[in-house]
């Protein structure tokens, strides 16, 4: 069991579950194992496993809770919303005063497109606990989507009052404002995010997404140069100059900033994934990209663009069954990203599934004609035909 894990925080999904199926077979009665084993099976896209680990814990213990939600998730992924919500249902009659079954059933009814429902439900989370972020990011966004978008931002800002000083809620600010079409306020409160927790990869995406549509990163250059001229060990600052000259391919400078942001915090995820991806795509030492990537693996574990990158390594480095699952988990989750788009393409096209490759690739090109790799994935395109 230990292996399994060890391999799955590594990233070697696939690898981790085969190790966990053994501890299962060693002692079905483990539910520990039974309920890893489920969680993994419903990552790799497997329902039918993880109902199977679910139903075997409840039979030997009927009142497992987490083995009722692993049950009702699985259906939940199968669009079963009724054998689902009947188990969430049931929880919050149980538990009234806990958050979570009222958070399914708003995952449910916002799967289902029932946004005023799923909203409602959000709404119990967050007076059930009104500390839990998850709750308070789907109620704010539910409602919004919902078309009730000044209840939305008045709880928002209820909510900040009372913790100002958590980067957690002025990244929600920040993705707030830019569905809001605020890019300003949106960059002021990641910005804020930033200054609060510096190692909070999250707000440094949303910055990077914004600068990019204005093309303000030479603008962002100059203002970040005189804030490390005034404060040399300012982690967010060294960052983003990192970012903006990636963004210009200024890429040698940029791997400096990103190696003065590992030097000030080791287990900076955005800055050694960005290394990572820069050493491996620019013909650097592919074991130097592998230990920057599992560095940020280990710091970002579900981020799936730091996924990507570390799949996309292990094939550069001929380890295409190690990289498949990680690359098609990322490009499941950022369909958007003509690059993972193209990673996916190319595992897709070693592992001889031309068909799905081609569709990967072309996906890839639609996304951005001109994307770096580009020329790799015409010349993929037309070896397959």
């Amino acid at each position: 069991l230990y292996n399994g894990l060890t391999e799955i925080q590594q990233g070697q999904i696939e690898v981790g579950r085969k190790e966990i199926e053994e501890a299962v077979k060693l002692d079905p009665g483990n539910a520990r194992a039974q309920l890893l084993l489920g969680e993994v099976s419903l990552r790799l896209g497997a329902p039918a496993a993880a109902e199977k680990a679910a139903l075997e814990v409840l039979r030997r213990n009927p009142s497992n809770a987490l083995a009722a939600i692993l049950l009702a998730d699985s259906f939940l992924t199968r669009k079963e919303w009724k054998k689902a919500e009947q188990i969430y249902q049931a929880m919050i009659k149980q538990n009234p005063k806990s958050e979570v079954g009222y958070l399914k059933m708003g995952l449910s009814r916002r799967l289902q497109g029932k946004l005023k429902e799923a909203a409602g439900f959000f709404g119990q989370a967050v007076e059930t606990n009104p500390k839990n972020l998850t709750a308070i990011n789907d109620y704010i966004f539910t409602l919004a989507a919902a078309g009730e978008t000044a209840t939305a931002k008045k709880v928002l800002d209820e909510t900040v009052a009372k913790e100002p000083k958590n980067p957690l809620l002025w990244d929600m600010v920040g993705r707030f404002q830019m569905a809001s079409g605020k890019p300003a306020e949106a960059e002021a409160a990641f910005l804020k995010s930033i200054e609060l927790a510096p190692d909070f990869t999250a707000p440094y995406y949303q910055l990077g997404v914004i600068y990019a549509s204005q093309k303000k990163f030479p603008e962002a250059e100059a203002r970040l140069a005189k804030v490390i001229e005034k404060d040399d060990k300012n982690v967010g600052a060294h960052t983003l100059l990192g970012m903006a000259l990636h963004s210009e391919g200024k890429i040698e400078e940029a791997n400096k900033e990103y190696r003065k942001v590992l030097a000030l915090s080791p287990k900076h995820a955005l800055a050694a994934n960005n290394l990572a991806a820069n050493l491996a795509d620019g013909g650097g030492n592919l074991d130097e990209a592998l230990k920057f990537a599992q560095i940020a693996r280990e710091a970002a574990p579900e981020d799936p663009s730091v996924g990507d990158t570390l799949g996309w390594i292990y094939y550069k480095k001929g380890l295409v069954d190690t990289a498949f699952p990680l690359i098609s988990d990322a490009a499941g989750k950022l369909k958007n990203n003509a690059s993972i788009r193209f990673h996916h393409g190319m595992v897709l096209a070693k592992k001889g599934k031309s068909r799905e490759a081609a569709a990967e690739l072309n996906a890839a090109l639609a996304l951005d004609p001109k994307f770096p790799g580009a020329d790799e994935a015409k010349k993929t395109l037309a070896s397959l035909k």
